[in-house]
Protein backbone atom coordinates (compact mmCIF):
# COMPACT_ATOMS: atom_id res chain seq x y z
CA UNK A 1 0.00 0.00 0.00
CA UNK A 2 2.67 2.30 1.52
CA UNK A 3 4.41 1.94 -2.27
CA UNK A 4 1.56 2.92 -4.40
CA UNK A 5 0.83 5.78 -2.32
CA UNK A 6 4.31 6.58 -3.56
CA UNK A 7 4.06 6.15 -6.91
CA UNK A 8 0.92 8.22 -6.84
CA UNK A 9 2.92 11.08 -5.00
CA UNK A 10 5.29 10.89 -7.70
CA UNK A 11 3.17 11.03 -10.75
CA UNK A 12 1.57 13.87 -9.42
CA UNK A 13 4.84 15.43 -8.50
CA UNK A 14 6.01 15.28 -12.81
CA UNK A 15 2.26 16.31 -13.66
CA UNK A 16 2.01 19.28 -11.81
CA UNK A 17 5.63 20.53 -13.28
CA UNK A 18 5.01 19.93 -16.25
CA UNK A 19 4.26 22.76 -19.02
CA UNK A 20 0.72 22.64 -20.01
CA UNK A 21 0.23 23.02 -23.35
CA UNK A 22 -3.64 23.81 -23.99
CA UNK A 23 -3.44 26.20 -27.04
CA UNK A 24 -0.17 27.02 -29.46
CA UNK A 25 0.14 30.67 -28.44
CA UNK A 26 1.31 31.39 -32.16
CA UNK A 27 -1.89 29.76 -33.67
CA UNK A 28 -4.21 31.72 -31.28
CA UNK A 29 -4.10 35.29 -33.83
CA UNK A 30 -5.33 38.32 -33.37
CA UNK A 31 -8.45 40.18 -33.75
CA UNK A 32 -8.04 42.29 -37.26
CA UNK A 33 -11.14 44.05 -39.23
CA UNK A 34 -11.01 44.55 -43.10
CA UNK A 35 -13.63 46.97 -44.85
CA UNK A 36 -14.16 45.96 -48.43
CA UNK A 37 -15.94 44.28 -51.35
CA UNK A 38 -17.03 40.80 -51.96
CA UNK A 39 -14.87 39.20 -54.52
CA UNK A 40 -15.78 35.65 -53.79
CA UNK A 41 -17.94 33.69 -52.13
CA UNK A 42 -17.85 29.88 -51.75
CA UNK A 43 -20.86 28.44 -49.58
CA UNK A 44 -19.94 24.49 -49.91
CA UNK A 45 -16.30 25.38 -49.07
CA UNK A 46 -17.05 27.68 -46.35
CA UNK A 47 -14.92 30.64 -47.87
CA UNK A 48 -15.32 34.16 -48.22
CA UNK A 49 -12.86 36.70 -50.28
CA UNK A 50 -12.75 40.47 -49.46
CA UNK A 51 -10.39 42.38 -51.37
CA UNK A 52 -7.96 39.49 -52.52
CA UNK A 53 -8.29 38.23 -48.57
CA UNK A 54 -9.55 34.45 -48.39
CA UNK A 55 -11.10 33.97 -45.05
CA UNK A 56 -12.33 30.59 -43.58
CA UNK A 57 -15.78 30.79 -42.20
CA UNK A 58 -16.82 28.37 -39.65
CA UNK A 59 -20.00 27.45 -38.24
CA UNK A 60 -20.16 30.32 -35.82
CA UNK A 61 -19.43 33.09 -37.48
CA UNK A 62 -22.24 35.84 -37.40
CA UNK A 63 -23.64 37.88 -40.60
CA UNK A 64 -25.48 41.01 -40.47
CA UNK A 65 -27.58 43.03 -42.66
CA UNK A 66 -30.08 45.55 -41.46
CA UNK A 67 -29.81 44.76 -37.71
CA UNK A 68 -30.97 41.31 -39.15
CA UNK A 69 -28.78 38.06 -39.06
CA UNK A 70 -28.03 36.34 -42.57
CA UNK A 71 -26.32 33.69 -43.49
CA UNK A 72 -23.20 33.49 -46.03
CA UNK A 73 -25.25 32.01 -48.99
CA UNK A 74 -26.31 36.14 -48.85
CA UNK A 75 -23.75 37.56 -49.67
CA UNK A 76 -23.09 38.61 -52.88
CA UNK A 77 -20.02 39.75 -55.30
CA UNK A 78 -19.88 43.33 -54.66
CA UNK A 79 -21.45 43.97 -51.36
CA UNK A 80 -19.45 46.08 -49.94
CA UNK A 81 -18.85 44.79 -45.71
CA UNK A 82 -16.85 45.27 -42.79
CA UNK A 83 -15.56 41.64 -41.65
CA UNK A 84 -14.21 41.35 -38.09
CA UNK A 85 -11.67 38.06 -38.33
CA UNK A 86 -8.55 36.59 -36.42
CA UNK A 87 -5.33 36.55 -38.52
CA UNK A 88 -3.41 33.45 -37.68
CA UNK A 89 0.42 32.87 -38.31
CA UNK A 90 -0.80 30.24 -40.44
CA UNK A 91 -2.43 32.17 -42.81
CA UNK A 92 -6.26 30.08 -41.83
CA UNK A 93 -7.53 33.69 -41.31
CA UNK A 94 -11.14 32.98 -39.65
CA UNK A 95 -13.93 35.30 -40.02
CA UNK A 96 -16.06 35.80 -36.93
CA UNK A 97 -18.39 38.67 -37.86
CA UNK A 98 -19.23 40.22 -41.24
CA UNK A 99 -21.71 43.33 -41.46
CA UNK A 100 -23.12 44.43 -44.49
CA UNK A 101 -22.84 48.44 -45.53
CA UNK A 102 -24.73 50.27 -47.65
CA UNK A 103 -23.51 53.62 -49.15
CA UNK A 104 -20.64 53.41 -46.90
CA UNK A 105 -22.55 53.25 -43.61
CA UNK A 106 -23.83 49.77 -41.93
CA UNK A 107 -26.83 48.18 -43.50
Amino acid sequence: MGRINVVLCALLSITCIMPCYCQDAEEVGRMEEIDGSVTSVDWVGSVLVVNDVRLSVPDGAKFYKSNDTIELSDLGIGDQVVVRYIDKPSGDDTVVSCTVQYNGDLY
